[in-house]
């Protein structure tokens, strides 16, 4: 089983292409659309680690993770994923607990998936195919058979 990872960014196009690139590099991939959102996936995902946008409607990245860090005894880790890149930025969200802060542009590059592996002491993944990975995901429809 590879190790799960939940992305919480109310983008969709980011979600997207952070979902697609940490599933072909082999994670498995849950998103939620909000910090509520996020926190109720939790229970039910228990991911390896957590790819959290700070700026959400609803409940954003500062309070997702004072709840997370509140309300469970051994939080996975976060990795917050903004483009609020400041030093004050990254004071506050260390101080609540996340394990590092990664620009939005840093994310997106193909690397990321490496580096999150390595952050989370995973080994080998094991890559999904691109329409394996796209298909997990839901973003293409599988093709139609025909019968003879």
């Amino acid at each position: 089983m590879n190790p799960r990872i939940l992305i919480v960014d109310d983008d969709p196009d980011i979600r997207t292409i952070l979902a697609l690139r940490l599933a072909r590099a082999g994670f498995e991939v849950a998103t939620a659309a909000d910090g509520s959102e996020g926190l109720a996936a939790l229970q039910h995902v228990k991911p390896s680690g957590v790819v959290l946008d700070l700026l959400m409607p609803k409940l954003d990245g500062f309070d997702f993770l004072a709840t997370l860090q509140r309300g469970q005894p051994s939080p996975p880790p976060v990795f917050v994923v903004t483009q609020a890149d400041d030093a004050a930025v990254r004071e506050r969200v260390h101080r609540l607990g996340a394990e590092r802060l990664i620009s939005k542009g840093d994310a997106l590059g193909r690397e990321f998936a490496e580096s999150l592996a390595r952050r989370l002491s995973i080994g080998n993944l094991h890559p999904l195919p691109t329409r394996a990975a796209a298909l997990r995901l839901g973003l293409f429809a599988p093709e139609p058979t025909i019968g003879c």
